[in-house]
């Protein structure tokens, strides 16, 4: 994941692995994530993505914006090792 844009709160996938808990929900290279539950995705940080997304057993519903769409994504974590 990526932050671009003038103050670094867009949220953008930049690559997805094989069989990780991204590429089983659906997330594509690209994405842009607008939301994560309720709250928006201009509250977090990319090192808040990191912890959040560490926590095996989480689940987290992600808004994401691709090709001028929206999208629901459930994301399930789980130990990649």
């Amino acid at each position: 994941m990526i932050a671009e844009g003038r103050d670094f709160k867009t949220l953008r996938v930049d690559r997805v692995f094989e069989r990780t808990p991204a590429a089983e929900a659906g997330l594509r290279e690209g994405d842009v994530i607008q939301a994560i539950g309720t709250r928006p995705a201009t509250e977090y940080t990319l090192e808040d993505l990191r912890e959040m997304f560490r926590n095996a057993g989480s689940e987290y519903l992600l808004s994401i914006q691709r090709n001028g769409q929206t999208l629901a994504i459930t994301v399930k974590m789980r130990r990649l090792v």
